[in-house]
């Protein structure tokens, strides 16, 4: 005689899928978004292509039973009845979706960073200068190694003004005496006209809208302007007269004693050779785009010798032939180790070319930088809405 007993185990079942793969699908995103992220700076280094595939969405099913089977003899030898066999088994059936770039993740990529978002990076915990050096290639006339935003350039990029000046700026922000900030400004959006032309309800109605009336030269007669928060570069008192903070002013060719100075986003060259006269107000800057900050980084990517001797990289050799560290221009900001085996104190590692590209889980400023970065393809890259739909759907298991 024999008989067979199954069971749906689906109690509690849900919360604890969550207990058991929520961390772990997180975990796997997170380091497949770091190792992505190393390989296209690995992949600029060698002037290739690189490849963007983000992860849409992730949906599971989850089966779990249990069966038990009971079979035995009647007969005389009681102990031994009934025979027990127990077996209980789940399986998982995930289904992974990805977006591939479309044309707002291109336009992500080429268009430069804005002063807004300048002072955002600059205001989540990373040093200012920091930042600045990593997306800033122009401020006035001083520049921060331009040619580096493309394949690597074969002769050294100009940065020692620009290095100059963010050390001034780092023992600045040190004692908290200078910092990137945003200030009100008033645009003129109307002609003057006469006050007495103005409603009462006007003026509320323009109040609320962020837009004021203002007096002009000319008296009984007010002009419409509009307030707006600007990025700008703000001194405290005490900074203006420090060794530092006068150099940084003759630096940019600013101004002396003004305190704060509006950042204007400089998108044509012809702007920054206008003459400055006694000294600008404002501080024409030259952002990076998303592109140019991938190439700026990937010069902190280290080649092997191997590479090197048949030429697969190129490499950017001073006026007397040898090689150029592009750790002046990092400032050690940035530094992507290379190794023949795999690494066994890597914070995040790919294989590329035979070789083995690491950043060091020791190193604080490169995982500090790649960190920014990721801020930065977060702040660029927007994947979602109609143009961002699935484009195929893997499933994956049984």
């Amino acid at each position: 005689m024999s008989a067979a007993f199954l069971s749906a185990s689906g109690c509690a079942l849900g919360p604890k899928a969550i207990q058991i793969e929520r961390t772990k699908y997180n975990e796997s995103v997170v380091l497949t978004n770091r190792e992505e992220l190393l390989l296209n700076l690995v992949r600029l280094r060698y002037q290739d292509s690189i490849g963007l595939l983000s992860v849409a969405s992730i949906a599971t099913q989850r089966q779990w039973g249990q069966e038990f089977t009971a079979s035995g003899d009647v007969g005389p030898e009681a102990a031994h009845l009934l025979r027990l066999f127990g077996r209980v088994g789940s399986f998982e059936r995930p289904t992974v979706s990805y977006v591939p770039p479309n044309q707002e993740v291109i336009r992500g990529l080429l268009n430069p960073l804005t002063t807004e978002s300048l002072f955002v990076l600059a205001n989540t915990g990373t040093p200012a200068e920091h930042v600045m050096r990593i997306i800033v290639k122009r401020m006035n006339n001083v520049e921060n190694a331009v040619t580096a935003g493309g394949p690597g350039p074969e002769t050294p990029p100009e940065f020692e003004e620009f290095d100059s000046l963010m050390r001034n700026a780092r023992a600045l922000a040190a004692r908290g005496q200078l910092e990137v900030g945003r200030i009100e400004r008033l645009t003129p959006v109307s002609n003057p006209v006469p006050r007495d032309s103005i409603s009462t309800a006007e003026f509320r109605d323009a109040f609320e809208k962020d837009y004021v009336y203002e007096p002009t030269e000319d008296a009984g007669k007010v002009v419409l302007k509009k307030k707006e928060q600007v990025t700008a570069l703000r001194f405290a008192a005490q900074a203006l007269d420090s060794p530092e903070g006068m150099e940084v002013v003759r630096q940019l060719g600013l101004k002396p004693g003004l305190g704060q100075y509006e950042m204007v986003l400089a998108l044509e060259r012809r702007l920054l050779s206008e003459p400055a006269g006694e000294g600008r107000t404002k501080i024409i800057i030259g952002i990076r785009s998303l592109m140019e900050i991938l190439f700026f980084l990937s010069k902190g990517v280290e080649v092997p010798d191997d590479h090197v001797a048949c030429g697969l990289a190129t490499i950017t050799r001073n006026e007397t032939g040898f090689p150029f560290d592009w750790q002046r221009v990092l400032d050690g900001t940035f530094q992507v180790k290379v190794c023949k085996r795999p690494p066994d104190n890597a914070a995040v590692s790919v294989k590329y070319r035979g070789h083995w590209f690491y950043i060091d889980d020791h190193d604080h400023q490169t995982k500090t930088t790649f960190l920014t970065l990721t801020k930065i393809l977060a702040l660029q890259l927007r994947v979602g809405g109609a143009e961002g739909l699935p484009v195929f759907t893997l499933p994956i298991g049984q």
